[in-house]
């Protein structure tokens, strides 16, 4: 969203034009755990400025999307080493050897 905000900047469109639209538009689309999440934080800062809305909204999205990157990344490397440990380990077959008997 940062790049497409530079680039109607780049077009000479002001952004506190299209923050005004933006904000309510980017919140509507949040799933509701993260609306929920960011309601709570929100409530931490009461600002009356749409454009540090808007920043404080795409900073938490940003940690929020850090965040889920990084439990997914300790949830796959636990449950890997969890596999590699509860993994069964099959008995070797032993190698017959071929005798001039047989």
């Amino acid at each position: 969203m940062e790049t497409q905000l530079r680039a109607l900047e780049s077009l000479g469109v002001k952004t506190e034009n299209t923050i005004a639209i933006l904000y309510p538009l980017v919140e509507s689309a949040l799933p509701e755990e993260t609306l929920r999440a960011w309601e709570r934080r929100r409530s931490a800062f009461e600002d009356d400025d749409v454009k540090d809305r808007l920043t404080e909204l795409m900073d938490f999205l940003r940690t929020e999307v850090e965040s889920e990157v990084r439990i997914s990344l300790a949830k796959k490397g636990f449950m890997d080493k969890k596999k590699a440990t509860l993994r069964p380990s099959r008995p070797q077959k032993e190698k017959s050897t071929s005798t001039a008997t047989d």
